[in-house]
Formats: structure tokens, sequence, C-alpha cells
């Protein structure tokens, strides 16, 4: 045994039977849940690595949905009258005192 966990049941035994005892059932169940845990997390490895590549999948996904409407947004602004038009608008709400920092807009 460590002189620290020596120490820490050393205190413990200064307690009452009673809080000895419900300190000794925390303990147990403590380990007892670890052990479960453990046996858990090693049994389902398979299904983890599965949902990592699912969730990886999924944002590479994102990604390229992100990136098209990107794409397609700056086609649509490479038309100079819509341009120009945008900034118009957007000067005329900046100058309404829109909140651009809002996510409601």
């Amino acid at each position: 045994m460590t002189d620290l966990l020596a120490k820490a049941f050393a205190r413990r035994a200064r307690l009452s039977e009673q809080e000895q005892d419900a300190f000794a059932r925390w303990l147990l169940d403590e380990l007892e849940s670890e052990r479960r845990w453990s046996r858990a997390f090693h049994a389902s490895q398979g299904q983890i690595a599965e949902m990592a590549r699912e969730a990886l999948a999924d944002d590479d996904l994102a990604d390229r949905a992100d990136a098209d409407v990107t794409r397609r947004l700056n086609e649509l602004f490479a038309d100079p009258e819509l341009r120009r038009e945008h900034l118009q608008v957007t000067a005329e709400l900046n100058a309404g005192g829109t909140d651009w920092g809002d996510e409601r807009w």
C-alpha cells in the first residue's frame, strides 16, 4: 500500500463505525462502477470507432456543402449588377442600424 493510501485510510479509521461503513460502501461501489465502465468501454470499441468514422464523414459532407454554398454565392455576386445592388442594400441596412452581430437577422 502506498503512503498516500495508508494516510487516507488512517484518517477514515478515526471516523465512527457508521461513517467508516458508509465510506467503505462508497469506495466499493466506485471500484465496481469503474470495473463496469472499463469493461463496457473495451467491449464497445468497435461501435465507438464506427461512430467516429460516421461523425468524420458527416463533418466532411458539411464542409463540402459549405464550400458549395460559398462557391455558388461567389458565382452569384460575380455579376457586377447584382453585386452593386447587394452593396447598395447592405449600405441602406447599415445606415438603418442593422445589428449584424445579431444571429437572428
